[in-house]
């Protein structure tokens, strides 16, 4: 069992399984947990099972869980549906008004009591203050034992206890004494324990009431630990009464990775088990046996298994995929004929194996039905990434000739084959693909266009479809593209972007950069959109985008710090920025923002380099003036006093400027969860909104990438993909680069976190928000 921090607080782990990790995609599917996060923080750990009877009824076989970030050990019951386990939050265990109660750790005591590990210090993430920061305790820390009303069991030394007494101890109800005194079986005694432990298991098979259980289990356990375990004793155990020593001898089974062929008929049988839990052990081990009968074997369990078993259709899918990763039972499954059901099966968890056979399999099956389609660009993506070279004409022609299908899942199935040709690393397909895609932008807007109605699917289907009319050059769109950028139009910003960055791409002439200007000019555009509209440009260097970007006059200091990167991006940029700065266009300090510094230092010649140094010589230190921000603002700030409509209030600012890349709770993309933040205190908050780059966590780290062309990008890295990488931008949104158009990948001194919230909120604003945070 195993808690996460950052995704859900509960899991029953299945080995081998994929779990929600930063920057981790969902290919076939994640393992499922056994709850939601709801009000846990983001500071999880120290997870205990109560496996003893001294606590009441209710407790026992509930599970702990320190949370060091709201100071509380949270409670869980349990039931299971099937083989799967389902967690249910009760009322805390522990909870404190002391914000330096850390519960980092928790265990189940031998005596029946629950020993709590409290850090107890006001700072706990590495990457709040400097390591060596005054408030870090490094001397303090405590332990809490948790008895209910003095009931405990006796101390017993099993250091000095004889075999037979060790072997009474595998009977007891404390599975911590029970784990101690196998430990000593094997650790103390060793060989000698052998026999009796052999004799005992032989008796169990003539008689089942001459062990219990868990006695029996614990036996199995230290034979097989002790290199004593015989085949038959495990053969025998296999088809044991009791379903928990079949599921234990099982889990043996497994770790013993026997090569012995004479198991695999009982495992077989194992799978047709009267038991769930001894169902979902034994489809776990046919990974081991690259037999069609296993593949067998695994769909018959995706045939009958109940929907609410998500622990073992998620197994027998992972078994299944598992298998199909060995290329000659791959051959052998692709040659077979298979049922409708038994082939969406399959083609279900080919999209996570990477092989030509697995390829030509699932693009049979797309020629035929159609995938989920949540499922469907992942396995187009994957057929084009690995089938061989000489049928990929053919599944585009397939792919496109589908077209009694909706429009939408066309659209996923073309951006499917782009980007898995693109991974492949190019196959010279543009003729073929050109068309197509031309096709689908044209539909696409035509079914939703830029002032219909909306939602999250057309806003998805639309930006599809507007960077497809940049990539093509579409000029059919070039109205619908403008359309998205009037004034009342109800697209979002990032779709407006896109649109402005397709009418770019378009351009014969200056149309499209007056068109940029007349945006970055308007007093009535929100400054959100300004700055995506100077970055935009900045993506087209040349005089006319130079032009307009020097043409914004008296911009706020975010505007401006985008602005110069936008223009730093080459060396003729560069030299205009210095221009700015000398004739007082722009202020000296732009030149310390980090992201403008940083673009500038990129490239930079010598003459530029001195010049750059000139410019800046007489600026204070930038961590000094930023202290003496944080100072002022918390000085202020002390003086707060929050109205009725201060939480409404707190959710817009932070709706305004956060928003984007966290949440709250649920999985945000690019930021990390924020949930409980609030006990961190003003401080630490203020630190990390007004000085961002202090202190850097290397999951958050900001990447500069210059391309071929010259073009210059930024963005965060998330993971490689065959031959491009791909990077999240500021908007939570990922995009790819081709590797072979990468010059050079710098990781960026500075986070991807914004730096110009000291500029951008005003003092009441910034009071809004850290009341608001605060109270998470």
């Amino acid at each position: 069992y195993s808690t996460d921090s950052h995704s859900s607080p509960l899991y029953q782990l299945i080995q081998g399984g994929d779990y929600p990790h930063f920057g981790k995609v969902e290919i076939m599917a994640f393992a499922p947990d056994m709850k939601p996060l709801e009000n846990e923080a983001t500071a999880l750990c120290g997870i205990a099972y109560y496996a003893d009877t001294k606590f009441p009824a209710a407790f026992q076989g509930n599970f702990f869980i320190g949370d060091a970030v709201t100071s509380r050990v949270h409670r869980y019951s349990w039931v299971n549906n099937g083989s799967s386990p389902v967690g249910k939050s009760e009322i805390d265990f522990v909870k404190s008004a002391d914000p330096w109660f850390r519960p980092v750790n928790i265990k189940l005591g031998p005596d029946g009591a629950l020993y709590v590990a409290d850090f107890y210090n006001a700072i706990i993430g590495h990457y709040e203050v400097p390591l060596g920061h005054p408030k870090r305790d490094k001397q303090r820390g405590r332990i809490w034992r948790i008895t209910y009303k003095g009931q405990q069991n006796d101390a017993k030394d099993l250091t000095t206890a004889s075999v037979n007494d060790l072997l009474a101890t595998l009977d007891v109800d404390n599975l911590t004494s029970r784990m101690a005194a196998a430990d000593q079986l094997v650790d103390r005694i060793g060989k000698p324990a052998a026999l009796p432990i052999k004799s005992m298991l032989i008796k169990s098979f003539q008689s089942a009431e001459a062990t219990s259980p868990r006695k029996y289990i614990h036996m199995l356990w230290v034979s097989y630990r002790l290199n004593a375990l015989t085949e038959e004793v495990l053969s025998t155990s296999l088809v044991h009464p009791d379903p928990v020593v079949r599921l234990h001898s099982l889990r043996i089974l497994r770790e013993w990775k026997s090569t012995s062929d004479d198991f695999y008929p009982l495992i077989l049988n194992s799978v047709k088990d009267t038991n769930p839990h001894v169902q979902r052990a034994a489809v776990e081990l046919l990974m081991n046996y690259r037999d069609m009968k296993s593949v067998e074997a695994s769909l018959s369990i995706l045939k009958t298994a109940p929907a609410i078993d998500t622990h073992l259709i998620y197994t027998s899918r992972l078994c299944l995929r598992n298998l199909l990763r060995d290329k000659q039972l791959m051959k052998q499954v692709g040659a077979k004929e298979w049922s409708e059901q038994d082939a969406g099966f399959i083609a279900a968890v080919l999209v996570d194996v990477a092989s030509p056979d697995a390829a030509v399999f699932l693009a049979h099956y797309l020629n035929s039905y159609s995938m989920r389609k949540e499922k469907t660009q992942l396995a187009y993506q994957q057929v084009m990434r690995f089938i061989p070279e000489g049928q990929l004409d053919a599944v585009i022609k397939h792919a496109r000739e589908k077209k009694n299908e909706e429009i939408e899942l066309r659209s996923l199935t073309f951006k499917g084959i782009k980007e898995g040709l693109a991974a492949r690393g190019g196959s010279g397909k543009e003729k073929l693909l050109k068309p197509w895609g031309v096709e689908i932008a044209e539909s696409v807007l035509q079914k939703y266009p830029p002032n219909g109605p909306s939602s999250e699917e057309i806003k998805l289907q639309q930006s599809v479809a507007v960077q497809l009319a940049g990539d093509y050059k579409v000029r059919t769109l070039e109205p619908a593209l403008n359309a998205f950028l009037e004034k009342n139009s109800t697209a979002d910003v990032d779709l407006k972007t896109s649109a402005l960055r397709s009418i770019l791409k378009l351009a014969t002439d200056n149309h499209a950069v007056e068109l940029a200007g007349k945006i970055l000019m308007s007093d009535t555009t929100p400054l959100p959109f300004k700055k995506k509209v100077a970055a935009v440009l900045g993506e087209f260097p040349g005089p006319s985008s130079y032009q307009v970007l020097t043409g914004v006059k008296k911009a706020p200091p975010d505007l401006e710090a985008v602005i110069a990167t936008a223009l730093a991006g080459s060396g003729d940029g560069k030299e205009i920025v210095f221009k700015q700065v000398r004739n007082g266009s722009f202020l000296a300090r732009t030149l310390v923002d980090p992201r403008v510094e940083e673009r500038i230092l990129l490239n930079v010649s010598a003459k530029q380099q001195k010049e750059y140094d000139d410019l800046i010589a007489n600026l204070s230190p930038i961590s000094e003036e930023r202290q003496t921000l944080i100072d002022q603002r918390l000085k202020a700030f002390a003086s707060f006093k929050p109205s009725s409509i201060q939480s409404d209030s707190g959710q817009i600012v932070f709706g305004m400027n956060c928003g984007v890349c966290h949440r709250r709770v649920t999985d945000s993309g690019i930021g990390p969860q924020l949930h409980g933040i609030g006990k961190r205190g003003a401080k630490a908050l203020a630190e990390k909104i007004l000085d961002p780059n202090r202190n850097i966590s290397e999951a958050f780290r900001n990447y500069t990438i210059k391309l071929k062309d010259g073009k210059v990008l930024t963005g965060l890295y998330r993971r490689d993909q065959g031959e491009v990488i791909v990077f999240g931008d500021l908007s939570g949104k990922e995009f790819s680069v081709p590797k072979k158009d990468i010059t050079e990948q710098k990781a960026s001194r500075y986070t991807i976190m914004p730096d110009y919230f000291g500029n951008t909120l005003t003092q009441r604003e910034f009071d809004i928000l850290l009341t608001y945070l605060l109270n998470w």
